[in-house]
């Protein structure tokens, strides 16, 4: 008897605790002028593949753009210039997943107008080309409900962009931005695999065994 309990214990022993498992499926939005609200999408966790454990969200943001002024004053000012998007991942049921601000700020004196109105010149200025990016990263806590991640088809994720821009300075001048976004997500899915059926076969072999080599020696 104590010779088969041992062999049952060292086959499962050897069959081991399962390794839990990882994966990923990514989605994109191109870059484009905001304002813009859109959804990424990504598979949904296969629950053949075992059981869904926590959501792991990690989410990138791109900002480019123009900013453009004129000092109308006929004295030098300081201006102070930022652009900015705010960008907005959501769960599907729309609650906030992650947010994200990449901005760039612009800070200078402008020279006395110059009699044009062409954001450039001694008194206006035109910046094109600015960049600028951000990102984070979010894992669903235990007691959330993941229960819209798990299917056969896939989860969409809505996700904004609304260009934030703003300026300050003297009272007599135009300013102007233009602003465009992108944005990334990638879902990594944590989970329990279901053992596979091998595991349970050199479980049951293991007891087998251990049957056999208490009936040869009782």
């Amino acid at each position: 008897m104590k010779a088969s309990v041992w062999m049952c214990l060292v086959s499962l022993a050897a069959a081991g605790p399962v390794s839990a498992g990882m994966i990923s499926h990514s989605d994109s939005i191109s870059m484009q002028p905001t304002d813009w609200a859109l959804s990424l999408s990504v598979p949904q966790f296969n629950p053949a593949l075992g059981s869904l454990d926590a959501v792991e969200f990690q989410f990138h943001g791109d900002m480019n753009g123009t900013i453009f002024y004129e000092n109308e004053e006929p004295a030098p000012a300081d201006v102070n210039l930022l652009l900015s998007a705010s960008l907005t991942l959501q769960r599907p049921d729309l609650t906030t997943l992650i947010s994200l601000a990449p901005s760039h700020s612009i800070m200078e004196t402008a020279p006395a107008f110059d009699g044009l109105l062409d954001f450039s010149g001694a008194s206006g200025r035109t910046y094109p080309g600015i960049a600028a990016s951000d990102s984070d990263s979010y894992v669903t806590l235990p007691m959330e409900d993941l229960s819209p991640y798990i299917g056969l088809g896939n989860v969409a994720l809505p996700c904004s962009a609304l260009g934030n821009s703003s300026g300050s300075g003297p009272g007599n001048w135009t300013f102007g931005f233009l602003t465009n976004a992108a944005a990334e997500v990638t879902v990594t899915y944590h989970y329990t695999p279901i053992p596979e059926p091998a595991t349970f076969a050199m479980a049951s072999l293991g007891c087998w065994l251990g049957a056999r080599t208490r009936r040869r020696f009782s």
